[in-house]
């Protein structure tokens, strides 16, 4: 076993510690950017919640129909956020 030093990362988690303060703050800024760039949405719009006037110029309309492809990406992308919010 050897000492590192100071944890910073650990299983993808930023560790960021203020002994003045006494608070360690955990970060997942890194899984946040690769599930972004993994959808092409790194270069996204921040968007309220509940959303802000004129947001919804962003959505993309719903005309009933979804295709195997789309529901599966879908899925992909809700069970990446569970991911991250659990």
């Amino acid at each position: 076993m050897e000492d590192l030093g100071p944890a910073e990362y650990f299983i993808g988690v930023r560790i960021t510690r203020n002994r003045k303060e006494g608070t360690i703050t955990l970060c997942q800024d890194a899984y946040i950017s690769k599930i972004l760039k993994r959808y092409g949405m790194e270069n996204c719009y921040l968007v309220n919640t509940p959303m802000a006037a004129g947001a919804t110029e962003f959505m993309v309309p719903f005309n009933g129909q979804a295709t195997v492809k789309d529901t599966k990406l879908y899925g992909s992308k809700i069970g990446s956020l569970i991911y991250l919010a659990i």
